[in-house]
């Protein structure tokens, strides 16, 4: 299945979590282990209102479980909460080195994006 047919099929889930600042910091939270809802709310400096509707939402979606009091991420939860972190962590890199003085002209991307690996065959043609 194409990326653009997947987008919209699933578009609307994958927006859901992005837009959420809540849900994307729960996903990522639960990424590095299990949570108590005491500890969503001091992590994410939330209420128990604002983190429980988001919680039930995970729940609902199939990305998270509640098993004694702790919130976990399923099979489903660790992939989706995995490909979050490499989104911004490869946001993160190009911000890194698209802002460098090195890397600040357009001619100068290619070489930086190339370099990185950030683009594997990065042709000079592209938009940035």
């Amino acid at each position: 299945m194409s990326g653009f047919k997947i987008y919209r099929e699933m578009g609307d889930d994958v927006q859901a979590i992005y837009r959420s600042r809540l849900i994307t910091e729960i996903l990522l939270s639960l990424n590095e282990s299990s949570r108590k809802l005491s500890q969503l709310r001091e992590i994410t400096g939330s209420t128990s209102q604002a983190i429980i509707p988001k919680l039930r939402k995970l729940e609902a979606d199939h990305l998270i479980e509640t098993k004694e009091h702790e919130y976990y991420l399923t099979q489903t939860g660790k992939v989706v909460a995995s490909r979050l972190v490499d989104s911004f962590a490869t946001a993160g890199t190009i911000n890194k080195f698209v802002s460098s003085s090195n890397c600040m002209e357009k001619s100068k991307f290619h070489t930086c994006a190339e370099n990185l690996r950030i683009f594997p065959g990065w042709k000079h043609t592209h938009e940035v």
